[in-house]
């Protein structure tokens, strides 16, 4: 893969020239491609990573994100066929709350671009997951609760590219960066087993 998008084969020269100025004008020129073109990798920039709160509230804040988004998205199934419905037919209506939460996704990231901010996207996204969590626990209707699935689905998927994208903007250069995005993922992704497990439980 190409360093960056000023070294991309694909693009043009004018296509690389807007890229890099619109990534040095988002991140406040941490990306500019004199700056990566110049950074060397050392262990300084993977202590600089480590040294910031920032990686350790955001990394939390993903890995409690995702045990509802992965006991809901593996156990869907599971939900649905428990409202009455058959195996095949379950799968099936897995489909419309999930593609919602696709066009969620879709319109809340280029909304926070927009606004460049990121938690109050997450705030939306977890208040609504509470709603949906609410009709499934709280209603005996197959109607309301296949409802409910609608709002989890679109409330969790929102917040994690939401929450990844708050902490690489807040850290720079390349490889304090590429550190840190690392580091979360790997932590954050340890909430599947955690989600598996609590799931295990109730059942």
């Amino acid at each position: 893969m190409p360093h960056n998008p000023g070294h991309a084969k694909f693009l043009t020269s004018e296509e690389k020239m807007l890229t890099m100025a619109y990534l040095k004008h988002e991140l406040h020129g941490a990306t500019a491609e004199e700056n990566v073109d110049n950074e060397h990798f050392d262990w300084h920039w993977v202590k600089m990573a480590f040294a910031s709160p920032n990686l350790y509230i955001t990394s939390l804040a993903w890995f409690f994100v995702l045990i509802p988004l992965y006991s809901f998205s593996l156990f869907l199934p599971t939900i649905i066929q428990a409202l009455g419905f058959t195996t095949v037919k379950a799968q099936l209506l897995t489909v419309p709350p999930n593609f919602a939460a696709f066009l969620c996704v879709l319109l809340t990231t280029f909304f926070s671009d927009r606004i460049r901010m990121r938690g109050p996207v997450m705030l939306v996204g977890s208040a609504t997951a509470i709603i949906g969590y609410a009709m499934l626990l709280g209603s005996k209707s197959a109607n309301v609760r296949y409802g409910g699935t609608f709002f989890v689905a679109c409330g969790v998927f929102i917040c994690s590219p939401a929450v990844m994208a708050w902490l690489s903007g807040n850290l720079s250069p390349h490889y304090v960066r590429a550190t840190g995005t690392g580091f979360q993922v790997a932590f954050a992704n340890c909430a599947g087993k955690t989600s598996t497990k609590a799931n295990q439980c109730r059942h």
